[in-house]
């Protein structure tokens, strides 16, 4: 079977940190399908890319899945600082480049 690397992108912490059950329910999924799953919550590893590649490097994955949690904060008066977007956006940057 398949080695699948899912990543979790949230960096929101306000109000509080959450766990990325979306993420979870799909590994649970794949794992049950005989898979082996990695799973890489971003904020809890503290927002580290190093980290990112050494897992990936690591796990050599044959397919990789990105976990929004959401796009912004949805709050229509906060400046584009509330949109979580170039996160994602940067996250996969970190990915397409982890063989050079």
């Amino acid at each position: 079977m398949s080695r699948v690397f899912l990543l979790s992108s949230n960096i929101t912490i306000d109000p509080y940190p959450v766990y990325p059950i979306g993420m979870a329910v799909v590994a649970s999924a794949l794992v049950s399908a005989g898979h082996r799953v990695e799973q890489f919550d971003y904020l809890a590893s503290g927002k580290s890319e190093a980290g990112l590649r050494e897992r990936l490097k690591e796990f050599a994955p044959d397919y990789i899945g990105l976990s929004l949690r959401n796009i912004d904060n949805a709050d229509s008066f906060s400046d584009l600082g509330g949109w979580y977007l170039n996160v994602a956006k940067n996250l996969l940057g970190v990915v397409r480049g982890r063989g050079a």
